[in-house]
């Protein structure tokens, strides 16, 4: 019933439900098992859509654990990742935490617009 799987996750999808974080490695093994690459890549995506929405409601509801537990679980964190977590430090006044995020974000990823005044934000 693979492709019912993937149908069914595709049709969750669309209607805008949020899976819950255990259907992402089953439908992942499944795409894996029918070397369906297509609706592997918008799994992965969206598992990383999860993680940042996640990582911003903790942020904006002051609990910043939790969204650092949820940053550091991430497997490839890109330039959006950082961008939210240095954003949830500033509105929560760690400066020190995002100005530390900011120089080890400088290893492996480029700082856009929006990274720059949030971190100047920082130093305001």
């Amino acid at each position: 019933m693979y492709q019912e799987c993937v149908r069914t996750y595709g049709d969750i999808n669309f209607k805008g439900v949020l899976p819950h974080g255990y259907v992402f490695p089953k439908v992942l093994k499944v795409c894996a098992l029918l070397s369906n690459l297509k609706v592997g890549i918008v799994v992965h995506r969206d598992v990383i859509i999860l993680h940042l929405l996640i990582c911003i409601h903790y942020s904006k509801c002051e609990d910043v654990r939790s969204a650092k537990q949820v940053f550091d679980e991430m497997v490839g964190r890109d330039l959006l990742s950082h961008n939210s977590m240095i954003s949830g430090y500033v509105c929560n006044g760690l400066f020190g935490l995002a100005l530390g995020l900011f120089d080890s974000m400088l290893d492996g990823c480029e700082p856009d617009i929006v990274t720059l005044n949030t971190i100047m934000d920082a130093y305001c």
